[in-house]
């Protein structure tokens, strides 16, 4: 699977960034946060099950049919964790499909690829250390290094 994650990573890496750019920018700008989220399942997940549970501000991708990308705009890291855990009891509900949620804030100095990195390295520790149906962030990693 960490495997598999890896090679998610390498391939997702651009479009993700692109993705992630002028929410970028508008943090720069006026200093705005948002909230990235990577939401990765052991089967399929539904694009409109996720779309449905999400503001209308909110931007979702699908990267692969298991793995999303969602972002919230003008959230913290707390806002973002309290909206993924909503979307948990329906993500998860299927028996035998457990779900990783990874979550970053935005902040000066881990933006483009550095996010990125972050965001799979926090999804690679929460299926290592099977926190299956929770969403971790950072202070995770922060933890352990």
């Amino acid at each position: 699977m960490i495997r598999q994650l890896l090679a998610y990573q390498e391939k997702n890496l651009e479009e993700i960034i692109e993705a992630t750019k002028e929410f970028e920018e508008e943090f720069k700008q006026s200093g705005n946060v948002f909230t990235a989220v990577l939401i990765y399942g052991e089967g399929p997940l539904s694009y409109t099950s996720i779309l449905k549970m999400t503001r209308r501000s909110d931007r979702l991708f699908k990267l692969e049919e298991n793995l999303f990308l969602l972002i919230f705009p003008d959230t913290d890291i707390e806002g973002g964790i309290v909206a993924s855990e909503k979307l948990l009891p329906e993500l998860s509900k299927r028996p035998g499909v457990n779900v990783y949620v990874a979550a970053i804030e935005s902040k000066k100095g881990r933006e483009g690829a550095l996010m990125v990195h972050t965001l799979f390295n926090i999804l690679e520790f929460a299926i290592n250390h099977h926190h299956e149906n929770e969403v971790l962030d950072s202070s995770y990693l922060d933890s352990v290094y």
